[in-house]
């Protein structure tokens, strides 16, 4: 993130984002039980039981598929959402390794998810290239419950109407930085809230709020984002090689939020999901917080609460050791 980057320290969202280092015990189970997910609840997703539980093209295009409509069930409860949100990133991390699996994955996707599914994992192959290798050790953050996916969706709203910046881009943004405000910590550089401000930033930009508070933080971001030029307007009918519609004035403003190309080039991707199908946003939104270990990849739920970083191993031993799937 911009702000942790000013001291060119590690942000919240490389360390989010290092579960792309799954092991192949979770990439051969990737619906298996893991720490934080419940089990029960993933047996029950409607139609996994039609995937094949093996890690091949079509199971892993089954499994988002099924992960994604899941989370579109009327009336689905916050548990099968969050089975079905760790479903679906899971099956695009293993994808995202795989380049030569993009023809057959997108084959064997409905018509429909085709362009949503490019973005994703165009955004989780540029956050590889930020994230470290696999972590003998859990971070010192608080995991909590985000504010409702409508909840989130009005501040956004909001936001757009008061300063032009997309909607679509301040949740991406929320996404890549904590999850949509699962995570509740520092980053290393001491950036903070759920849109991740410098104190000296916030200062600046945060229109006097708390930094902390879920709405305050997003309009913080976006009074930030339209100073820095990331206003609605018309994009070029050209699109660059990612499929990404050439908005250079996004770019530029993104850039100054991270001083990081792929940084932008995630956001910007997580962003066209929702723009070319606004029902992606649920998708995202249902999204955990996972670290990739050297022992596996571990989701941590809500309730996770250490006050300075600890070692797997022990986190292992002291919290359920058989739902960690382990290679």
């Amino acid at each position: 993130m911009r702000f942790c980057r000013e001291r060119g320290a590690t942000s919240l969202f490389v360390l989010l984002t290092v579960v792309l280092g799954i092991t192949s015990a979770v990439a051969n189970s990737i619906g298996g039980q893991a720490s934080g997910v419940d089990a029960q609840a993933l047996s029950m997703v409607p139609q996994l039981r039609h995937c094949a539980w093996r890690t091949t093209p079509a199971s892993v295009a089954c499994r988002i598929a099924v992960g994604a409509m899941a989370v579109q069930t009327p009336d689905a409860s916050t548990t099968l959402r969050d089975a079905a949100g760790y479903l679906t990133v899971s099956s695009y991390h293993v994808w995202s390794k795989h380049r030569e699996w993009d023809g057959p994955i997108l084959d064997a996707l409905p018509q429909g998810m085709r362009s949503a599914a490019l973005h994703a994992v165009a955004a989780a192959r540029e956050l590889a290239s930020l994230a470290g290798g696999p972590s003998t050790r859990l971070p010192a953050w608080r995991i909590v419950q985000p504010p409702s996916a409508s909840h989130l969706l009005d501040d956004y709203s909001e936001a757009q109407r008061r300063f032009g910046v997309p909607w679509t881009v301040l949740a991406a943004v929320n996404l890549v930085e904590t999850r949509m405000g699962r995570v509740a910590g520092l980053s290393s550089a001491g950036a903070q809230g759920p849109m991740q401000f410098m104190p000296a930033t916030w200062h600046s930009y945060g229109l006097g709020g708390d930094v902390h508070d879920p709405h305050d933080s997003i309009m913080g971001a976006a009074n930030y984002l339209a100073q820095m030029g990331a206003t609605l307007a018309p994009s070029s009918s050209h699109s660059t090689p990612d499929g990404l519609s050439r908005n250079p004035r996004l770019d530029r403003a993104l850039l100054r939020y991270n001083h990081d190309e792929d940084y932008v080039r995630a956001v910007r991707n997580y962003a066209a999901m929702m723009d070319d199908d606004p029902t992606q946003y649920l998708n995202l939104y249902s999204w955990p917080v996972e670290i990739s270990t050297m022992i596996g990849t571990i989701v941590l739920p809500a309730g996770y609460s250490q006050a300075r970083r600890v070692s797997v191993s022990w986190w292992v031993i002291t919290h359920n050791p058989d739902s960690l799937n382990v290679s």
